[in-house]
């Protein structure tokens, strides 16, 4: 945050970040802190990182939309020179698996392609779709082998088919506060 301060009286910046901290229902705080400047009249360039302690239900790290709230002041008289509020989306980091039946197989067998796909805390997706993609040994062009939708628990699975040994990708494109994720695994076919 960079604050223009001509007179030189701004000394510390207030940052507050959650859900429903300005209007109806219940705020809920995901974030906090407080930084300062020394002194020197002109432009002050405050940089915080917002840490979180705090457990907001299920979700052990704050993602989705935020509100961040700046306060502007000088602790030292407790005169408040102004503020702000803005809207940030953390997207919450996923985690993917992707555990084939077999990892060589004849020609034209089929297995199947088998995982799950949770939050970084652990918590499972559920109804998301996972691309399952085929990488032939050899070349960089992938090839789509179907879509499998997540169980309550964020088990999927989907039968496919191997003609030549390369890597099976399952992909999750992500959401608004869901980051994309795709894992490889090599099946040899012989």
């Amino acid at each position: 945050m960079v604050v223009d301060d001509p007179s030189d009286v701004v000394r510390q910046v207030d940052l507050t970040a959650g859900y429903l901290l300005q209007g109806p229902g219940e705020a809920r705080l995901a974030a906090q802190s407080t930084v300062g400047a020394a002194a020197g009249a002109g432009r002050k360039t405050f940089t915080v990182r917002l840490a979180s302690p705090y457990t907001l239900g299920s979700r052990t790290t704050p993602y989705g939309r935020l509100q961040v709230l700046a306060l502007v002041s000088n602790p030292a008289d407790s005169t408040v020179f102004g503020g702000g509020s803005t809207m940030t989306l953390l997207k919450g980091a996923t985690t993917v698996t992707n555990v084939p039946s077999s990892t060589t197989v004849a020609p034209g067998t089929s297995f199947r392609v088998s995982g799950d796909l949770k939050l970084f805390n652990g918590q499972p997706l559920s109804g998301r779709r996972v691309g399952i993609y085929y990488v032939p040994a050899g070349t960089t062009r992938a090839s789509y082998a179907g879509t499998a939708v997540t169980s309550s628990s964020g088990d999927f699975s989907l039968q496919a088919r191997a003609w030549h040994t390369g890597s099976w990708f399952a992909q999750y494109s992500g959401s608004s506060s869901e980051q994309s994720v795709y894992k490889a695994v090599w099946v040899r076919v012989s």
